[in-house]
């Protein structure tokens, strides 16, 4: 192919994608107060940092205002309500594509690690996501190149169609997408093995057939002569989508993750605990003395009045189910989660379901729930238990707290007073 009609070709592409705000100028930006109003209390975000982003004490924003998939990683214990959210108009390609391929970021819990959530932010896109008081990693990193391809390839064939007809393909357009990019990646490798001569004919020719089967799949008939030209033209001319996203790549240079430290919680140890208040015809058990030690104290004296909970160390399945969680409960120091991995769980008082506690009075701390908040099939489950209720019991000799939502039904209602 001539090279004045290759840079033609390449010109013609990246003018459309600067026409529908592409590649020319991506905003990588620092930290922006559009997003939120920033709180510096726990770190700041760098100043180099891409793409924009936010953090006001309590929720991370994120916004992708360039043209690029980006892949987002946050590692942190106590995350949650992840959200993928709009504003205003966005490229119609991506929010093509983020329907077809939906973003949950679900957590993956890592054993003796912090949590991890990752998902891909489609340009345009916006997310946000609360945390805890733990500490924060957070990374962003160019998409893969299977992602990248797929939203180029996406903005090739909306040249041909309005969006609005390729969404009625569904999963037949994701399909013919992904075997676009295949067809790509095969025929650049068979033109590398086989540059000239026969061989290198063969190569031809497979692609043309595969890039006809994978348009086929489409069912646009008025498209068939159309796109597979613009198709091979973009594996001649741009070697495909991985030079366009290398290019674009280089345009910035600047910090890949941050860190949001950890919250310090005030001083406990100055500052014991009220006393219980009286109870009739029973003595008043006495509250953690927050020495230091985990939150132990003496037993309290025998009393056959003694209000014993029961645990329900399950976690909810699916519409209406229960299962026993993979893991024991326990009584912690702090009315906080993951104290198995944070050094505030009370050693020798794992329960499982149907173990009773002691239970002395509750307070009120971190929000907990028992349902999985990446699975929505479980928010109508008539067990389903959300509260901020900690009890604080006794289990062999040892004292501390314990989530309500790891009692039984009737032990989460049992007369005790408040801490």
């Amino acid at each position: 192919m001539p090279a004045q009609l290759i840079r033609r070709m390449l010109v013609s592409l990246l003018t459309l994608m600067l026409v529908s705000g592409g590649l020319a100028a991506p905003s990588w930006a620092d930290e922006d107060a559009g997003l939120c109003k920033p709180d510096h209390s726990r770190g700041s975000i760098p100043s180099d940092f891409a793409p924009k982003a936010c953090f006001d004490g309590a929720t991370l924003y994120f916004y992708n205002d360039t043209q690029l998939p980006l892949a987002l990683t946050v590692t942190a214990d106590g995350t949650s309500n992840p959200q993928l959210y709009t504003r205003g108009e966005i490229d119609p390609v991506s929010k093509l594509l983020a329907s077809l391929e939906p973003q949950d970021f679900g957590v993956t819990p890592i054993i003796n690690a912090p949590d991890v959530r990752v998902g891909i932010i489609e340009p345009g896109y916006r997310f946000k996501l609360t945390v805890g008081s733990a500490a924060v990693k957070v990374q962003i990193a160019q998409a893969g190149a299977d992602e990248g391809r797929r939203y180029l390839t996406a903005q090739l064939l909306a040249r041909f169609t309005p969006v609005g007809v390729l969404a009625e393909a569904g999963k037949s357009l994701l399909e013919a997408i992904n075997e676009l990019n295949q067809a790509g990646v095969t025929y650049l490798e068979c033109k590398k093995a086989h540059p000239s001569g026969w061989s290198k004919v063969k190569c031809d020719l497979q692609r043309d057939r595969d890039v006809l089967f994978a348009v086929g799949r489409l069912g646009f008939n008025v498209l068939a002569k159309d796109i597979p030209k613009a198709v091979v033209q973009m594996f001649e001319t741009l070697k495909w989508a991985n030079d366009t996203v290398s290019d674009a790549n280089k345009l910035h240079s600047g910090a890949r993750d941050f860190t949001i430290a950890a919250s310090t919680p005030p001083s406990q140890t100055s500052s014991p605990k009220p006393a219980l208040p009286a109870a009739p015809k029973q003595p008043t058990p006495q509250p953690p003395s927050n020495s230091g030690n985990g939150g132990t104290s003496n037993p309290p004296p025998s009393n056959p009045s003694t209000v014993l909970a029961t645990v329900q160390n399950k976690h909810l399945v699916g519409a209406s189910g229960l299962a026993e969680d993979s893991t024991p409960a326990y009584l912690s120091s702090s009315m906080q989660p993951y104290c198995s991995r944070n050094n505030c769980e009370i050693g020798g008082t794992t329960m499982w379901s149907g173990d009773t506690l002691t239970a002395l009075c509750w307070n009120t701390g971190a929000f907990m729930t028992n349902s999985n908040t990446s699975d929505p099939s479980d928010d109508a489950n008539p067990n389903r238990d959300d509260s901020t209720r900690w009890l604080y019991g006794e289990k062999n000799n040892q004292r501390g707290y314990i989530s309500e939502i790891y009692l039984t039904p009737t032990s989460r209602t049992i007369g005790v007073g408040h801490c």
